[in-house]
């Protein structure tokens, strides 16, 4: 490779240093044929140490460092003269391509077509000044010189392709396995610094080795001791926080990923990287909030996080790793938050720039579909969905079925939606966005609703079955799926198309609007506007039967089958907000509180007479039928004669 990469700087510099650690080929024949000068060294197992030999033989006032594995891309070579003779800066930090094949050509790469990831800003050319010299025998650094001679940093319109990246070569060349020695070698004989292990902790990472990254992680954040109490030169813990951060994310605790991230802005200040994975965390823990207001809250927080991060496209740091910090990682996360808030057109926004930058993102494909459904309509996004099943990344998702069995819902489409929900269905479903998971199970309780067999299950869809099913609802569930009228008008068509109108009735009683609030008038709004005619009794208030008898009485009224109200045992005067209270045994506070008294004896002495005085009181129609269900009931050793 070094023939293309000094074929890349040759028109630009006046003088080439290639340093040789040990090739076995024609590298130092081919470098001077070239018109470098070749300088031969020992590798030593130290990057740092090879890159400061190059620096000591060149004589200009810049330096442009490159590995033989690299090409320098200059859009204008004249500009970036002036530049240089500018005196406004020490040192450029320019854009870094890696290659996703080493036949891919320049300009495919610097494009993105041919790119694996972002680009981001490295320190490759810089002013030769005294002490200038890199540190860290691999992924080596110019920080503590930067930081030491106060160098003013630029960025620059100039690229470098780096093909040393590619499966081919890092599996070829065994780099993963030389990298990790080298690393733990490091980490050993620098016991304060957790640099080393933050590099090994993202090496374990990519590799899955989740437990090996743990460990490391753990072992660096535990050096962090010796960074706050350093005096000069302090190491950068980004590298380290972010993948401790990111390990708690993949552990599910989104909270303490917040509280890494917090404690690494007291030491880094402000970042776009720790801005990015605050708003992760934040958007994570709202997902799994139940109370309207606090999710509303944290979606607002991590909403600012990711405005925050695409602000700060500008900002030069030295080390960033959060790859589309500052781009289409953070506009795909806008654009989930958007859809969590139900603001679906600024949803479309985001996820179309995130497009625009990587057509090929997955989460943003699929959210630009649901915001479509919910912004454009139904046929919008159903017809988007048809371009999409060309792409098999896509189609094997579960989301991808999920929101096509939306889309089918809302247009009453129940056989496609039925069909769609079986494509979703996956022995072990992952994912795109975890939210899906409780849309897949919203909607499977749609289904089984409309089928007349009513479940309890997540959002406002499972909240209406557990409800049609008269089911016992979580304590965090009620309130927490709040009644939205297209929703409640979407479910109202499809059980009149499916004849399940019957089902509607629970979502009349009291307890509905305790556990979706606003149920019961967006129920009767949603009846109006489709035409339906809907007749609902309330059933008569409860009664309350207190008194030391008022166990026996209360279980005949509440055992009889015609009897409308219910019936409860209280030892206060009020029961339920209903004055309908009955004195079973004898007076019991305050006497005037009851409509009706009754004991025991007397009721199995004369029970038609009883139960026919009892009734009339409270208002409770059929005394004969009730009197004969009485005394057939209660047999035995206190039947009357």
């Amino acid at each position: 490779m070094i023939d293309a990469c000094l074929a890349s700087v040759r028109d630009l510099v006046f003088e080439m240093i290639v340093v040789d650690t040990g090739s076995t080929d024609d590298t130092r024949e081919r470098s001077r044929r070239a018109g470098a000068r070749v300088v031969q060294a020992e590798w030593k197992q130290d990057f740092a140490a090879a890159r400061n030999i190059s620096i000591s033989y060149a004589t200009g006032e810049w330096v442009l460092v490159l590995d033989a594995d690299e090409r320098l891309v200059v859009a204008d070579a004249a500009r970036l003269r002036l530049l240089l003779r500018s005196n406004t800066f020490d040192c450029a930090l320019v854009r870094l391509h890696d290659a996703t094949a080493i036949t891919s050509s320049s300009a495919d790469v610097v494009s993105g077509r041919a790119r694996q990831g972002d680009a981001h800003r490295v320190a490759r050319l810089v002013r030769r000044r005294p002490g200038l010299q890199y540190v860290g025998t691999i992924h080596e650094d110019l920080g503590p010189w930067l930081v030491k001679s106060k160098a003013r940093i630029a960025t620059l319109d100039l690229d470098i392709v780096h093909y040393g990246a590619t499966e081919e070569l890092v599996v070829g060349r065994k780099k993963v396995a030389r990298n990790e020695q080298i690393l733990i070698a490091l980490a050993t004989s620098a016991p304060t610094s957790p640099t080393a292990l933050g590099y090994l902790a993202h090496q374990y990472l990519a590799s899955g080795r989740l437990g090996d990254a743990w460990n490391a992680t753990e072992e660096g954040w535990r050096r962090l001791r010796y960074v706050e109490g350093a005096t000069d030169f302090r190491p950068s813990i980004l590298r380290i926080a972010e993948a401790r951060a990111q390990l708690q994310l993949l552990g599910g605790d989104a909270r303490a990923a917040l509280d890494t991230v917090q404690r690494t802005r007291r030491l880094e200040g402000r970042h776009y990287d720790l801005d990015y994975i605050g708003g992760y965390a934040l958007e994570t823990l709202a997902v799994a909030e139940r109370s309207v207001v606090f999710r509303a809250r944290l979606l607002e927080r991590a909403r600012q996080c990711f405005e925050t991060c695409l602000a700060s496209s500008e900002d030069v740091y030295i080390q960033a790793f959060v790859n589309g910090a500052t781009g289409w990682a953070a506009w795909t996360r806008l654009g989930s938050v958007n859809l969590l808030l139900g603001d679906h057109d600024a949803a479309v926004v985001a996820f179309r720039a995130s497009l625009a930058i990587r057509p090929n993102e997955v989460e943003s494909q699929l959210g630009l579909l649901e915001a479509t459904l919910h912004s454009c309509g139904a046929r919008a996004a159903l017809d988007m969905l048809d371009s999409l099943l060309g792409c098999p990344s896509i189609c094997e998702t579960p989301d991808l079925w999920v929101i096509a069995a939306g889309a089918c819902e809302s247009l009453g489409a129940l056989t496609d939606m039925k069909a769609f929900l079986g494509k979703a269905r996956r022995p072990k479903p992952v994912y795109v966005a975890s939210y899906r998971r409780l849309q897949h199970a919203e909607r499977l309780a749609g289904m089984a609703l409309y089928r007349g067999a009513p479940v309890a299950a997540p959002g406002l869809v499972g909240a209406i079955g557990a409800l049609a099913a008269r089911e016992a609802v979580a304590v965090s569930d009620v309130g927490a799926w709040p009644s939205r009228l297209e929703v409640v008008r979407m479910v109202l068509a499809n059980l009149a198309r499916a004849g399940r109108l019957a089902l509607v009735e629970p979502l009349f009683e009291p307890r509905a609007d305790v556990i979706v609030p606003g149920i019961t008038e967006h129920v009767r709004a949603a009846a109006r506007e489709l035409g339906i005619e809907l007749v609902y009794q309330a059933p008569p208030a409860a009664i309350a039967v207190r008194g030391k008898d008022a166990v026996f009485v209360a279980a005949m009224l509440a055992a009889h089958p015609r009897l409308g109200a219910r019936v409860g045992v209280t030892n206060d005067a009020a029961f339920d907000d209903t004055s309908r209270t009955i004195n079973a045994g004898g007076p019991l506070g305050d006497p005037s509180s009851a409509i009706a008294s009754v004991t025991r004896k007397a009721l199995l002495d004369d029970p038609v007479g009883m139960a026919d005085r009892l009734l009339a009181a409270i208002g409770e129609g059929g005394v004969r039928p009730l009197v004969e269900f009485l005394v057939g009931a209660y047999v035995g050793e206190e039947r009357a004669p």
